[in-house]
């Protein structure tokens, strides 16, 4: 998997590190990646692992003001 990345995190982490927060949390709690998407409005993580995934979304849910979401993958395009 090529690593994803997005080059606004360093600045937007300076500023709100909660984000910073979340992404290392992600990250400990098995994914394989994890991004901020676009200008900041959310953490990505990638899981390879379903159940890890589905433990994670319930840890990161537990923290109060904290919603997360578990997403799937339908179709995979290979350009």
């Amino acid at each position: 998997m090529t690593d994803i990345h997005n080059d606004l995190e360093m600045s937007v982490f300076s500023h709100y590190p909660i984000l910073s927060e979340i992404k290392k949390m992600m990250l400990g709690l098995g994914a394989d990646q994890s991004v901020m998407s676009g200008s900041g409005s959310s953490i990505v993580g990638i899981f390879s692992d379903t159940t890890s995934c589905y433990k994670a979304c319930k840890q990161l849910n537990l923290k109060e003001q904290w919603q997360a979401n578990v997403c799937h993958v339908t179709n995979t395009i290979h350009v």
